[in-house]
């Protein structure tokens, strides 16, 4: 599963997104990177694949920036590469987005609003952050609402975080169906997928829940409804133990293992959907599966008991 670290503050920013990439390691990922925003306005992207201390290699750590965002890939949509890698940019640059999930109608996306846009890489987030360059084409909406019209859009689960270059004291974040926590602190905010991202920053975080958008400054947040409704919401305390790093917030791995099949089950079934949503299984699947005289399960751990149950229904269905 990837992972989302943003800071907007009063720190150098560096450092922070690439300790909190660190810890959230655990998940697996093929490539990383971070983008920050420097005190004159500048922009600097990083982006490296393979390990985050490769990453850390092409960082620049004398960029004076105290605004940032950083991301954990694990390939869905394109093969890893540094192309591919995220943060990803819009073509006219303005825009910066990362992003957990996976975007169902990405390729209606990309006809409908980007027919004339060429794309760097095979992600479904560079036609995100594309399509919100798009509706930046009118001048008279605000970050704000730019955002909003590409979220009402986006079909499919996402965690997102996102700099507009031309609005360098905010950062936007937004949430369906994939994790992401707001870190609360005196002077600064943070959003990440996972508290053990920042917990060595704040223990104080608020939820996001889906269909919800937040608006984050070094002083303040503000959460609304991709509608407009206002919602207030109170922060609470995360008891972590940071030592106990792979199991995230998690009491036991099998707890962890049983929260997270819901997004591994969207996942298996957006591999097979067609533009329609409907289940479209590839002939050479059902021909292999036709042909064959048995099914082997292979799994061990909780998959093991998984598989014993999957084997259950199998038996009964197939006869």
């Amino acid at each position: 599963m990837c992972g989302i670290v943003g800071y907007i503050g009063q720190s150098a920013v560096q450092e922070i997104l690439l300790s909190g990439l660190e810890k959230l390691e655990y998940r697996g990922y093929d490539s990383a990177g971070i983008f920050v925003v420097d005190k004159m306005g500048n922009s600097h992207l990083f982006r490296e694949k393979g390990r985050i201390a490769e990453l850390r290699e092409v960082v620049d750590f004398d960029v004076p920036a105290q605004m940032g965002i950083g991301h954990t890939r694990w390939a869905t949509h394109g093969v890893p590469s540094i192309a591919n890698a995220h943060p990803h940019q819009s073509q006219d640059g303005r825009f910066t987005l990362v992003h957990n999930g996976v975007i169902e109608n990405f390729q209606e996306l990309k006809a409908t609003y980007l027919p004339d846009v060429a794309l760097t890489g095979n992600t479904d987030t560079e036609i995100v952050v594309n399509v919100i360059a798009h509706f930046a084409k009118d001048d008279a909406l605000t970050t704000k609402e730019i955002f909003r019209e590409a979220l009402k859009v986006v079909k499919g689960s996402y965690a997102f975080a996102l700099i507009d270059s031309k609005d360098p004291e905010t950062l936007w974040a937004a949430k369906n169906k994939s994790p992401l926590l707001i870190g609360v602190g005196t002077d600064f905010h943070v959003v990440a997928s996972d508290a053990m991202a920042t917990i060595q920053l704040t223990d104080q975080y608020v939820e996001i829940h889906d269909g919800e958008m937040v608006q984050l400054t070094n002083t303040d947040f503000a959460i609304e409804t991709v509608s407009g409704s206002v919602i207030k919401r109170a922060p609470y305390k995360a008891t972590v133990d940071a030592a106990d790093l792979e199991k995230g917030m998690y009491p036991y791995y099998m707890l962890k293992e049983i929260d997270e099949q819901p997004a591994v089950l969207r996942r298996i079934v957006q591999q097979y959907q067609n533009s329609a949503g409907e289940l479209e299984i590839p002939n050479e699947l059902k021909q292999a599966v036709e042909a064959a005289d048995r099914i082997h399960i292979v799994a061990c751990g909780t998959s093991y008991h998984a598989g014993w149950l999957g084997k259950h229904f199998l038996e009964k269905m197939a006869g």
